[in-house]
């Protein structure tokens, strides 16, 4: 399967690594250790994606920092799945800490951040579908399709405004 990102403005694929991260969570049991850790890390994206009080150095302090972070706990777990599933979501944080930069037209980012771009998050997609096999490519296709819809990709507004409600009613729901 192609995946392509075009057509969808900036924050609109900023959705789709929040949805993947989503996904991703949504496989892992609640009681687990770090579950509560994943899902602050979400919900903080998710603030961000919707304009909130939150910037780019607390979305990357969550990505690497000298207490808990994402890449100790990707790197710390000792189950391959799990550790997958927690790089999954690290992954997608990234891509928004990513983001974040860019909104401010500040390229200057973080070496953990340098290799992060499009095709970072496309990568991160087909290994869902091909080896994690959480999400479909039947699904991927209608979100994609959605977001470029509703989500144009638009030179004078490529930071579109983005409601995580009506992402995860219009979207993630209907996938279910």
């Amino acid at each position: 399967m192609i995946i392509k990102l075009d057509g969808i403005c900036e924050n609109g694929k900023v959705a789709v690594a929040l949805i993947m991260s989503e996904i991703t969570l949504d496989s892992i049991e609640q009681l687990n250790t770090e579950y509560k850790f994943c899902r602050d890390a979400i919900d903080m994206c998710w603030e961000w994606l919707e304009g909130g009080n939150v910037n780019k150095y607390e979305i990357c302090s969550l990505i690497a920092n000298d207490n808990k972070c994402l890449a100790d706990i990707t790197n710390n777990t000792e189950d391959d799945k799990l550790g997958n599933k927690y790089g999954t979501i690290m992954i997608s944080v990234s891509y928004v800490a990513w983001q974040a930069y860019n909104k401010e037209n500040n390229y200057h980012y973080p070496q953990y951040l340098e290799v992060v771009d499009d095709e970072y998050l496309v990568e991160l997609i087909k290994d869902l579908i091909e080896i994690d096999k959480l999400i479909t490519e039947e699904n991927i296709k209608f979100i994609l399709n959605n977001l470029r819809e509703k989500y144009p990709d638009n030179v004078n507004d490529k930071f579109c405004i983005i409601s995580k409600a009506k992402i995860l009613d219009n979207i993630v729901k209907r996938m279910k």
